[in-house]
């Protein structure tokens, strides 16, 4: 069977109708269009295995993001344990805390085999993502775009609250308890 042009044209319509925009067809470029997204759930990160992994996987979950140091860090290490109860406390609720490996100030955080190891010494429940940039021209298109969302530059372990529509809440503090935070994912829930 052959389409005619106006049966391809009415074709078109409704899948782009089904679909949505022609950006999803045709797929979203987040290293030249990240300023386009409509929210965290248009982007990828690469996972300490090297595989792409789409973050549409945490469609309706509440995130907190985390870019942490490994080893070289005490703010990381500190932050670790205090995110592990915060997800303890509220994963089966729907809270994901989700890390993205940056280098230290004082000492890079190794490669991916170092970060595995450290991550596993941690017993760590959540998803660790391969080492990024947070900051700067050379930031991960996700950090520029949650930047850009913010209004405001992202530095090292600092912990950003995503709601469930993938939307930009806040940013938190790299140091201190995580009292405002936790109240803010408690307005989420």
């Amino acid at each position: 069977m052959f389409l005619t042009a106006k049966g391809l044209k009415s074709l078109l319509f409704v899948s782009l109708t089904i679909l949505g925009p022609l950006e999803f067809v045709l797929g979203f470029n987040q290293d030249t269009d990240w300023e386009g997204a409509k929210s965290l759930y248009d982007f990828h990160a690469t996972d300490l295995d090297g595989n792409e992994i789409s973050l549409e996987k945490y469609r309706g979950q509440i995130l907190v993001l985390f870019n942490a140091a490994t080893r070289s860090c005490p703010v990381s290490a500190k932050s670790f344990k205090m995110l592990r109860a915060l997800q303890d406390t509220y994963g089966n609720q729907g809270v994901q805390v989700v890390t993205f490996i940056i280098d230290g100030l004082m000492k890079e955080s190794g490669t991916s085999e170092d970060i595995k190891e450290y991550i596993k010494s941690l017993e760590w429940p959540a998803d660790v993502f391969a080492k990024i940039k947070s900051d700067g021209d050379e930031a991960h298109p996700i950090y520029k775009w949650i930047a850009a969302q913010l209004q405001d530059k992202i530095q090292q372990s600092v912990k950003i609250l995503i709601d469930r529509e993938g939307k930009v809440v806040a940013k938190y503090p790299p140091t201190g308890p995580l009292t405002e935070l936790e109240s803010a994912i408690q307005q989420y829930l």
